[in-house]
């Protein structure tokens, strides 16, 4: 089995469970809807991410990934 990992997945439109379905994503690998905006948060391995990246109801996958900013102080001007 591949790896997976967790990516943000921006469309233009919500998917449908057809859609999801064709694309052999299953409801567990779906972790998050987001509310506010078109956005998933799904556990992908690589072939699905190439297949998403070419999808036409796809703006964009992004690997999850922790962020950070700096302390304020931290950056000399």
């Amino acid at each position: 089995m591949e790896e997976k990992k967790d990516y943000l997945v921006s469309v233009k439109a919500p998917f449908t469970e057809d859609e999801f379905e064709a694309l052999d994503i299953a409801a567990d690998d779906v972790k998050h809807e987001y509310s506010i905006m078109d956005m998933y948060l799904i556990s992908l391995n690589e072939n699905q991410v190439a297949e998403l990246e070419s999808h036409e109801n796809v703006k964009y996958v992004e690997e999850d990934k922790e962020v950070s900013t700096p302390e304020e102080g931290g950056e000399e001007e």
